[in-house]
């Protein structure tokens, strides 16, 4: 009985034992068959020999042995919601703006309520809305300024402002101004016509004008003044060479009476 019990276990060491042996041989052998097939990533040996294989993210190429990236993103079932962006075996989704990833389900995205921090950002009223918001105003007689967010009265809206010309509405304020060609008086509002750069023009020419006859005029006046007073110099130099001497009186009265 135990010589029984002693070679049924030997017998069964030998069967594990070869099962062992055999699963090593083969594993060895399909080991040498991957090595000389030439797979870039993964290889199995099948009935039909070595197959190449890929990791996630990747696919064989047309030969069968080499893998390259595979784009999700261009699958035809998309599992992003919004946007899908491909990486090197991999891929990833994020979502639009007004929207935000869901912390379970990342490829799905979830509405933002912006009116829920700071109220959007809005003056008087925020209204949430699928992946945006927008602001109001509570008083109808303002409308919402340029930024979306701010509520602004518009007084040019009425009767111009009270500008002459132009009317420029600004944030809880507005101005005139001129067109051109006018000026902007002291009370803000009304437009004086400017004088024209050709009017000026030709104020400066006739000043200008003026001032040149002036000084001609006063240059004739000096060199007139100058030669007359230089002929009458010589006129008198002249005369008082050319006059002769006249005799005294008492000396020719003597001289008649000794001729006598």
């Amino acid at each position: 009985m135990a010589d029984t019990i002693i070679h049924r276990r030997m017998g069964l060491s030998a069967i594990v034992t070869f099962l062992v042996l055999s699963q090593f041989t083969g594993i060895v052998q399909s080991q040498t068959a991957c090595d000389s097939y030439g797979c870039e990533q993964g290889c199995t040996v099948g009935a039909s020999g070595p197959e190449c294989s890929c990791d996630n993210g990747y696919v064989l190429d047309d030969y069968g042995l080499n893998c390259h990236d595979k784009d999700e993103c261009e699958e035809s079932v998309n599992v992003c919601t919004h946007i899908c962006t491909n990486s090197i075996g991999s891929f990833g989704c994020s979502c639009f703006e007004g929207y935000t990833r869901n912390q379970i389900l990342v490829f799905l995205c979830n509405d933002v309520d912006e009116c829920v921090i700071n109220n959007g950002g809005c003056e008087d009223v925020c209204t949430n809305s699928e992946g945006s918001y927008n602001c109001s105003c509570i008083n109808s007689t303002y409308t919402l300024w340029s930024d979306g967010h701010q509520c602004d009265i518009n007084e040019c809206a009425d009767d111009n402002g009270g500008c002459e010309q132009v009317c420029t509405n600004t944030l809880g304020d507005f101005n005139c101004s001129c067109e051109d060609g006018y000026y902007l008086t002291n009370d803000n509002k009304t437009c004086q016509e400017s004088p024209t750069t050709e009017t000026s023009l030709d104020k400066q020419k006739d000043l200008s004008t003026e001032v040149t006859v002036s000084i001609v005029i006063g240059v004739v006046v000096l060199v007139t003044a100058a030669v007359v007073i230089t002929l009458t110099v010589i006129y008198c130099v002249k005369k008082s060479i050319v006059s002769p001497a006249k005799p005294h009186a008492r000396n020719d009265l003597t001289d008649r009476k000794s001729v006598v």
